[in-house]
């Protein structure tokens, strides 16, 4: 892994990734305040338009994200421990986001290419952890809800 910032600064610095990501979030926190969680733990999204699980319909068994918006939404109403309970991986991909979103501003100031953060090693080491978290929390929804 290149972990020299100076040779890819010039000329590959957008701000749009940036930009978009943080978009993104601000939307997801706005949807969780907005929201009101499923008390069933899964469906919160019919709110939003989308249709029922799919998945969940066919087989009977939650999908992998079942119950993640109700999780994201329990977090916009102050719930943590609801949240946690309704799905881990809501609370730990908000956690994850917030932490990013932080980051935001330390990385456009600095021009730093999207391209390089990416690339870095916590960067991917955060991604596998992210979707161990997100399998392990389905295992747990599968074992909650059947």
């Amino acid at each position: 892994m290149n972990t020299n910032i100076s040779t890819e600064v010039s000329g590959r610095y957008s701000i749009w990734p940036y930009l978009g990501f943080g978009l993104v979030f601000i939307g997801m926190s706005l949807a969780s305040l907005m929201l009101k969680p499923a008390s069933s733990g899964m469906g919160t999204h019919t709110q939003l338009g989308l249709p029922p699980c799919g998945f969940l319909s066919v087989t009977g068994i939650p999908c992998p994200s079942c119950g993640l918006t109700t999780s994201v939404a329990w977090i916009g109403h102050g719930e943590f421990i609801r949240s946690l309970v309704t799905q881990p991986f809501g609370l730990v991909l908000v956690i994850a986001c917030t932490g990013l979103f932080l980051l935001l501003p330390i990385a456009m100031l600095n021009r730093i290419p999207f391209g390089w953060v990416i690339r870095q090693n916590w960067f991917e080491n955060l991604q596998t952890c992210l979707l161990v978290i997100f399998l392990l929390s389905w295992f747990y929804k599968i074992a909650i809800t059947i």
